[in-house]
């Protein structure tokens, strides 16, 4: 009897185990693909900015000019929709400067922005992109033990 109690609850913590890891493996490769579109939607976004700004205007002579909205390039859907998958893995700071970097996106994209907000948002969005980059490699964990 003790050994089929034993048995049962043996197979029964597998199995939990066995679930638990899958649920895990699961969230991972969410968060990473997550992670790939917000940095690939920051990327783009970087580069429209560059070329309003530095590009466009290389000297600081025309930082007051206003580049009028709206701009369909600057798109912050992939933060949108996945922002809840990076809650557990980034800072409540790095959280908060995302978001707000992604706000300024919408705002620019929406109304527009002026050549010194072009420079100061490509700065911004590489600050972003360096917390969130990491996040969409895969790590060394993730290869052997999730098979990623």
């Amino acid at each position: 009897m003790w050994a089929a109690l034993l048995g049962a609850l043996l197979g029964g913590l597998l199995a939990l185990a066995g679930s638990l890891m899958l649920e895990l493996r699961r969230e991972r490769r969410q968060q990473i693909t997550a992670a790939r579109g917000v940095a690939r939607q920051l990327r783009r976004s970087q580069s429209e900015f560059d070329a309003f700004g530095k590009d466009l205007f290389p000297d600081t002579e025309h930082d007051e000019e206003f580049i009028d909205g709206p701009h369909e390039e600057f798109r912050v859907d992939a933060w949108n929709e996945g922002a809840a998958h990076f809650v557990g893995r980034l800072s409540a700071a790095d959280l908060e400067l995302l978001d707000h970097v992604h706000d300024e996106i919408r705002g620019s994209g929406e109304y527009g922005f002026t050549v010194a907000q072009s420079r100061e948002a490509s700065a911004e969005i590489n600050a972003a992109r360096s917390l969130i980059e990491p996040v969409a490699t895969p790590s060394r964990f993730d290869l052997l033990v999730w098979r990623l």
